[in-house]
């Protein structure tokens, strides 16, 4: 089998000329540098979710907990309202005025218990973690696709020659 390259690059040899090669074993890698880097990059990007994941929980319950603050106020100023609305001594005008108030912190109240519903929070926090999950798994397999045309496995057994123009160039190079 004659191997060729496509495009221009290093090419790290990991057998030498003449020598025999078992099945499936190792014996080049192009480009190894950007090989290295990539495979850099996902382990970066897994540290990273792994971190963001932890700081969405801690934010969540930041959050949770900030909300709840929130609640306990709002239904107190519900509470005094609702009891400036019965009290005879307050005008009807003002009455008025203290009803709108009370729907408005009715609706307040509304939305802060659905965000603090155990359920919504953890939705959204399973829903961040799966987008991050999704992004490091396309930039897995565009590095196993990256792995695939990089390392050259020989197919089967035999004796791996290279062509006089790589022996030039590796003793140019100087280097494997």
């Amino acid at each position: 089998e004659q191997i060729r390259a496509n495009a221009e690059g290093y090419i790290a040899l990991h057998a030498k000329d003449g020598q025999l090669l078992k099945k499936d074993e190792h014996w080049a890698t192009f480009d190894p540098e950007q090989l290295g880097i990539e495979r850099k990059s996902v382990e970066i990007d897994a540290s990273k979710l792994e971190r963001q994941i932890k700081k969405n929980r801690d934010d969540a319950m930041d959050s949770k907990l900030r909300m709840s603050l929130e609640l306990h106020e709002a239904e107190g100023k519900r509470t005094e309202f609702a009891n400036a609305a019965q009290d005879s001594e307050v005008p009807a005008a003002f009455k008025t005025r203290v009803k709108e108030a009370i729907a408005k912190i009715d609706q307040q109240i509304a939305q802060l218990n659905e965000k603090l519903d155990p359920e919504t929070i953890e939705r959204d926090l399973k829903l961040e973690a799966d987008e991050g999950e999704l992004q490091l798994d396309r930039k897995r397999k565009q590095l196993l696709a990256l792995e695939k045309r990089s390392l050259l496995v020989a197919d089967f057994e035999g004796e791996l020659r290279l062509s006089d123009s790589l022996k030039k160039l590796q003793t140019a190079a100087k280097s494997p």
